[in-house]
C-alpha cells in the first residue's frame, strides 16, 4: 500500500466535566432516563469516518461519576487536567494514537454523526492543504459544533502557549493564527443557524429535552434536518432560550 493511501487514525474527543459555572452537572442531567453525555457519545460513535470516540474528563473527584457512567455504558474515557484542557486533549490523543482529532463537547447532545462525517470528508478533500477545519459562521445551529485538527498542531499549541485562554479552550492558538496555520471551513449560510441547541443554562436544557422527547422515541438516529423541521413546526420552542448568550471560544470561520 502506498504511503499516501494509508488512512490516518481519527479520534473524536468529547470534553465534559461536572463543574460548569452556569449549569453545574449539566452533562449528567437526564432526558428519558439517560444523561446528556450518553446521547452525545452514542451519536458521535455512529460517525463512519472516526475510528474511536473518547470522552475526556478531569481527574477531579467531582468527575468520578462521569468516569463511572462511561465504564458502565461502554464509552472510552480519559481523565486529565481539569483546567488545562489543551493538555488533557493532547494526552488523550497520544494515548489513543490519534493522527486527526475531532473536538466536540458533551453539552451538545444532538450532535449529528452525518455532520461529523461531512466535516471529515471536507477536511480530507483538502489533501493535506488544511491545518484546521471548523463550520463556517452562520452555517449550523449552536449545538452542532466541532473542530478537526491534526494532532501535531495540537502538540505545537501545547508546547508553545502558556496563555490560560488557549489552554482552557484547546484550539485558539491555532485558529487565531491564520498566517501560520491553514484554516478551512465547511457549510453554507443557513437561517437554521439562529437556533441554539447546546446546553449552558436551564432554558437550553428545556429546549433540548423537548427535542429529544419528541424525536428520539420514534427515531433515535434523527439528524439535524429533523431537528430543524421540528423547530419550524414549533416556533415558540426556539424562543425558550433566545436570551442565552454564548461565552465559550468556539470559532466558526467567517464566510466571505
Amino acid at each position: 500500500m502506498a504511503e499516501d493511501d494509508i488512512k490516518p487514525r481519527v479520534v473524536a474527543i468529547a470534553q465534559a466535566r461536572m463543574t460548569s459555572t452556569r449549569l453545574p452537572g449539566k452533562v449528567m442531567m437526564e432526558v428519558l432516563g439517560r444523561p446528556l453525555l450518553d446521547y452525545h457519545m452514542s451519536r458521535l460513535s455512529q460517525a463512519k469516518l472516526i475510528d474511536r470516540a473518547v470522552l475526556a474528563t478531569s481527574i477531579e473527584e467531582s468527575d468520578d461519576c462521569i468516569a463511572t457512567y462511561c465504564r458502565k455504558a461502554g464509552f472510552a474515557c480519559f481523565r486529565g487536567s481539569r483546567d488545562d484542557v489543551l493538555e488533557r486533549f493532547v494526552a488523550c490523543a497520544r494515548e489513543h494514537d490519534a493522527d486527526i482529532v475531532v473536538r466536540t463537547t458533551c453539552d451538545c447532545p444532538l450532535i449529528d454523526p452525518e455532520l461529523v462525517d461531512r466535516a471529515l470528508a471536507a477536511f480530507f478533500d483538502q489533501r493535506g492543504e488544511a491545518d484546521y477545519l471548523a463550520p463556517a459562521a452562520g452555517a449550523f445551529p449552536r449545538g452542532f459544533d466541532l473542530e478537526v485538527v491534526p494532532r501535531p498542531h495540537l502538540e505545537t499549541a501545547h508546547e508553545e502557549t502558556s496563555d490560560p485562554y488557549d489552554r482552557e479552550h484547546v484550539t485558539p492558538f491555532i485558529h487565531r493564527r491564520p498566517k501560520r496555520f491553514r484554516l478551512a471551513q465547511f457549510g453554507e449560510r443557513s437561517p437554521a443557524s439562529n437556533y441554539r441547541l447546546c446546553v449552558d443554562e436551564a432554558a437550553d436544557f428545556d429546549l433540548v429535552s423537548r427535542v429529544i422527547e419528541t424525536l428520539h422515541p420514534a427515531r433515535p438516529a434523527f439528524g439535524l434536518a429533523d431537528v430543524v423541521e421540528l423547530l419550524q413546526r414549533e416556533p415558540e420552542w426556539a424562543a425558550l432560550n433566545r436570551h442565552v448568550r454564548q461565552k465559550d471560544a468556539a470559532a466558526p470561520i467567517e464566510v466571505a
